[in-house]
């Protein structure tokens, strides 16, 4: 596809969907975010499932047979 052609159809779906944008914000469709990110519960949750995997690979690592020396810190 040329580039002269496929600049105009870059320049029409942009149109498009500020045109979409816009008319959603209008429309009162769009709303703004909380801006509060991760809820504290939630970053709770996450640490405690990264920690239960951790653990988990920690056990794995120290079945018999698998030397303790040989378990990095």
């Amino acid at each position: 596809m040329p580039a002269a052609i496929a600049g105009k159809d870059y320049e029409d779906r942009r149109r498009c969907l500020a045109e979409g944008i816009s008319k959603a914000k209008t429309e009162g469709e769009l709303e703004k975010g909380s801006g509060k990110g991760i809820q504290p519960g939630e970053q709770r949750g996450i640490r405690k499932g990264e920690r239960e995997a951790a653990l988990k690979i920690a056990r794995s690592l120290l079945k018999p047979g698998i030397p303790h020396e040989s378990v990095p810190e």
